[in-house]
């Protein structure tokens, strides 16, 4: 148990999405690789080391997964990870708690923004259903892996939240 690859995770694992909001410097990735994989190393719950691992796509989305199969995260565990992730964003300059909640892709760009900007874009049609959107809520690997992370905004909380209608021609 402990830290683990996240290719080993199962596809049922729990999964945990937070967002920069902006693009991490490599120096900055690394920096979060390191401390976020030391801070799994040592993970637990009631005393019995996690099975967890990390990811960071895009240099922005920072993931930590925690296969539950063999103990799974308490409420102190889950508060504990927390902490670790507020202190290490105070560490950067980085909120990875606080950060806008609304990514989407504007060409080869992403973009983060808060939920008013994300409806005042919505609202000038700037985004619409077909806008490729970064669910942070997907809740396991699994769905990670099948494309639930970033899909169009249509088939995602997007649509209802913002009455996203379709694509201007």
């Amino acid at each position: 148990m402990g830290l683990t690859p996240f290719d080993a995770l199962p596809d049922h694992a729990q999964l945990w999405a937070f967002t920069s909001g902006y693009p991490l410097s490599e120096e900055q990735k690394e920096f979060v690789e390191n401390r976020v994989r030391e801070f799994l190393g040592g993970w637990a719950a009631h005393g019995t080391e996690l099975t967890a691992s990390t990811l960071i796509l895009h240099n922005r989305f920072l993931l930590i997964g925690v296969d539950q199969d063999q103990t799974g995260p308490s409420g102190c565990s889950i508060d504990a990870m927390t902490r670790f992730l507020r202190e290490l964003g105070k560490e950067i300059d980085v909120d990875f708690l606080d950060a806008p909640n609304c990514c989407y892709r504007d060409g080869e760009t992403i973009r983060c923004v808060d939920r008013i900007t994300f409806g005042s874009l919505a609202n000038k049609g700037a985004v619409d259903s077909e806008t490729t959107v970064f669910n942070l809520t997907v809740p396991s690997v699994g769905e990670l892996r099948a494309g639930s992370f970033e899909q169009r905004a249509g088939a995602t909380w997007y649509a209802k939240a913002f009455r996203l209608g379709e694509p201007a021609d």
